[in-house]
């Protein structure tokens, strides 16, 4: 498809072209402009696969010089990206670190034309953008050990009803947010193989030493959420609430009782099981978001210190002010100082020289590198997470043969949704182990046209129906048959 040289971008682009060089002709201005929008747009495509463009993102200089080649202007010839570069007038990206060997550098939008530049990467994508496939997504396609079932038809809608949103949507962050999900879903639509009949993705996933697996490249498993529910269409999510948090006390009031011993977490066991409630009223408290302090407390769960540094984490999070405040409430306090408490029971439970834990061996050393204390407490959590995934997944599979689309670190994907007493048993068998640990059920309804949402919608209801009347029907064989008996 040809590139749209009636868009406010490249008719502002033209004119001042036109006006800076008024020898060329108005076709050389159009051809010149199409194929430096072309080539741009494509460039900063590529660099929203690893940043957000509404502050610095990769931007490979070298090539996109190299693909734009010389041009004639006044008499005389000039690199395209370089001589447009020059002028503010016709800048599209300004350069704020130059790569090298390796690297690549690091740019921002034009002032001047970036909400332009927004609406023109919607264009582009819907009608130029040719997802490319770099070499080491490649190998992963090659070498995958598991193929993750995905609905293209999902998928498709979703990446349309972005199109159309960001048409109806005002410059500014969530109309940029829309364009780079639109991105991120072609992307992962252009990697679907069909395997059996059905589309997937195939994926590489390594397990490291605690036994946690990582998806390699482009991932399910650390792509953006709603790219991700397109992906797998309707479906369940059971989803571990404040998992770090019920994980790690669990096993630290374990410990306590196994030798005979008392730890506070009365506050700790609150955050657990009103986790919102408290988020909220803290963030009211001080005068941040509720999404800010969610912020805060992730990172807290993962080791994070309170500390007054702005390198950390939760201290970079907040102004001076609400780092103030926040460190007066005492709600969070009592959190705090309890998880503190927490961590040190476990850590002083585990010799740092090294152990067994649940069939794993922890190594003091990772990469030549001695292991510090966040970096073993952070071992023995994923450990324990994994263990916990697996005895859940085993109690479904063993009660009702249903297996996972998808499990990311604190939550498993079904297609159907488990029934409720499975669900039950499987949650007493994962608190067998963790007693706080806590498992919420959702419904992934993806954001998608109306008329695919409300076909899939219906299909995914009959689909549901037919398989609790099978379910149903097993139940009351397997009663039957223990009657007979």
């Amino acid at each position: 498809m040809n590139a749209n040289t009636t868009s406010e971008l490249r008719l502002a682009l033209i004119s001042e072209l036109l006006r800076i060089c008024p020898t060329i002709s108005n076709r050389r201005a159009i051809n010149y402009i199409n194929s430096y929008v072309n080539e741009v747009m494509g460039e900063i495509a590529c660099g929203m696969q690893y940043d957000d463009i509404d502050g610095e993102f990769q931007f490979r200089l070298k090539k996109v010089q190299q693909s734009l080649k010389q041009i004639k202007i006044n008499d005389d010839r000039a690199w395209m990206f370089t001589y447009f570069s020059n002028y503010e007038a016709l800048r599209l990206v300004t350069t704020v670190m130059k790569g090298h060997t390796g690297r690549n550098s690091k740019v921002i939008l034009s002032d001047r034309y970036a909400h332009m530049i927004i609406d023109e990467l919607s264009d582009y994508l819907s009608n130029l953008y040719k997802p490319t496939t770099p070499a080491s997504i490649k190998s992963n396609i090659t070498n995958a050990n598991i193929f993750i079932p995905i609905d293209v038809d999902s998928l498709n809608a979703f990446i349309t009803k972005c199109g159309d949103t960001a048409k109806q949507t005002a410059d500014g962050r969530y109309k940029q947010k829309i364009i780079e999900n639109k991105k991120a879903a072609l992307d992962t639509l252009s990697l679907a193989v069909e395997r059996d009949g059905h589309h997937c993705l195939p994926e590489v996933h390594e397990e490291t030493d605690c036994g946690r697996t990582y998806g390699k490249g482009i991932s399910l498993q650390t792509q953006r959420k709603e790219v991700r529910n397109a992906a797998l269409g309707v479906c369940h999510q059971y989803d571990f609430q404040a998992h770090s948090f019920a994980v790690m006390t669990s096993l630290a009031k374990a410990i306590a009782e196994a030798n005979g011993q008392h730890i506070y977490t009365a506050s700790l066991e609150s955050y657990i099981n009103n986790r919102t409630a408290i988020r909220q009223k803290i963030a009211a408290d001080i005068g941040v978001s509720e999404d800010r302090i969610k912020m805060v407390f992730t990172a807290l769960g993962f080791g994070a210190k309170t500390v007054n540094n702005t390198h950390n984490a939760i201290r970079k999070a907040l102004t001076q002010d609400q780092y103030d405040a926040l460190m007066s409430h005492s709600t969070f306090r009592y959190i705090d100082e309890e998880l503190k408490a927490v961590n040190d029971l476990i850590d002083r439970k585990f010799s740092s020289k090294g152990f067994e834990w649940y069939g794993r061996t922890y190594i003091p050393t990772k990469d030549g590198k001695k292991r510090n204390k966040a970096q073993k407490l952070a071992w023995i959590y994923q450990c324990c997470e994994t263990e916990i995934t697996r005895l859940f997944i085993g109690s479904v599979r063993s009660q009702t043969g249903m297996e996972p689309l998808l499990v990311v670190h604190d939550a498993i994907y079904y297609k159907q949704r488990i029934p409720t007493e499975a669900l039950v048993d499987a949650q007493l068998v994962a608190r067998s182990e963790f007693q706080l640990v806590r498992i919420e059920h959702k419904e992934i309804v993806p954001i998608t046209t109306d008329a695919h949402f409300r076909s899939r919608y219906a299909e995914a209801n009959a689909d549901e129906a037919e398989h609790r009347v099978r379910i149903m029907a097993e139940t009351e064989r397997a009663r039957q048959n223990y009657v007979d008996g």
